[in-house]
């Protein structure tokens, strides 16, 4: 049984740390969307 715990905090570890990168990416994006274009159009046009 400890081979499957271990198994699933592996990939729980996995998910947490896709999780982190891709909110990262997120914010990195948003932020850049905003410095870019100061009056929001931007997301306006993806709507």
């Amino acid at each position: 049984m400890e081979r499957v715990e271990q198994q699933v905090k592996t990939v729980l570890h996995r998910a947490n740390v896709y999780a982190y990168l891709v909110r990262q990416t997120a914010y990195k994006v948003h932020v850049r969307a905003i410095d870019s274009d100061p009056a929001g159009t931007t997301q306006e046009q993806r709507k």
